[in-house]
């Protein structure tokens, strides 16, 4: 209760400083934790940059969002904003502990740090992290502890599949052990999940991140077997190639709503599907329109 306390007088104060202009601020930090930064970001890491890149902090990401699922809704802890006498700055509904896009973000820009392993971009990962970090609790919808409970937890998974990277764990293992264990995690995590939480509020998102995963390890499979592209270095290719996957992914993402019913299993499907555009489809036209080429 004393911490709670001293937490809620943070708060208070960064309440108290709210400008216009910083609140304006704020809002696009907040962004860059937001489930969409990630929809755009991560495949235009693995269509233009680095597949291997891309597949793994994908599926980290992927993995952040279930856990952070999970752990909010066992614990149940409400908003600041819910809980004590303040406003919001944003239209945030879920559970509070521990904070989702201070998880989120301190797993991608640590992950792309370990991997570019510049010292500049460390600074700038440090300095994104930070912010937001500071953005939740401004906007008041987190408290300290919950961004830090999700910085930790975030660092957890990044020295987890860092090292699953460096063991070089997809590669070596058989592509039918990756399809089948990808079902395997995906089901049995939503099983867990119900068990845990006995449908919580944030069911959906649950099922969401296992659509994800399932259907990220299942293009997998398919696209290192049968296609293994690589872009080509023209930006004029780029361009479209960028163009053309995220047309895919807004279709995808808006379409399947007006085909499937409102349902914690069509959102498993929904984001599924857009792991799988990603990850094989889109990949896929892009050798197809010349855009790409097969590696042999």
């Amino acid at each position: 209760m004393i911490l709670r306390a001293i937490e809620m007088e943070f708060l208070r104060w960064l309440e108290s400083i709210r400008t216009d202009f910083l609140t304006q601020f704020i809002h696009g930090v907040n962004f860059t934790g937001d489930v969409l930064f990630f929809t755009i970001i991560l495949p235009i890491i693995y269509w233009l940059f680095s597949k291997r890149v891309g597949i793994i902090l994908s599926l980290t990401i992927f993995v952040s969002l279930f856990t952070n699922t999970l752990i909010k809704d066992i614990f149940q802890i409400l908003r600041p904003f819910k809980a004590y006498d303040m406003t919001s700055i944003v239209d945030q509904s879920g559970y509070s502990f521990p904070s989702g896009h201070a998880q989120h973000s301190f797993t991608f820009w640590i992950s792309l740090s370990l991997f570019l392993r510049n010292r500049w971009f460390w600074l700038f990962s440090i300095v994104m992290i930070l912010l937001v970090g500071f953005a939740r609790m401004y906007s008041g919808v987190h408290y300290p502890l919950d961004v830090l409970a999700g910085w930790i937890i975030g660092l957890a998974l990044v020295v987890a599949f860092y090292m699953l990277d460096k063991k070089r764990v997809l590669i070596r293992l058989n592509k039918k052990v990756i399809f089948i264990g990808g079902i395997l995690i995906s089901l049995c995590g939503l099983f867990v999940y119900e068990i845990l939480t006995g449908q919580s509020l944030d069911q959906d998102g649950a099922y969401q991140a296992a659509g994800l995963v399932l259907f990220a390890l299942v293009g997998y499979v398919l696209e290192s077997s049968f296609i293994r592209f690589e872009i080509k270095r023209s930006i004029l290719s780029r361009i479209c190639a960028a163009v053309l996957g995220l047309l895919g992914l807004l279709l995808i993402k808006e379409g399947v709503k007006l085909v499937l019913p409102e349902h914690v299993w069509s959102d498993f499907i929904r984001y599924g599907l857009l792991a799988f555009w990603t990850i094989y489809v889109a990949p896929l036209l892009f050798v197809t329109f010349k855009l790409a080429y097969r590696k042999l």
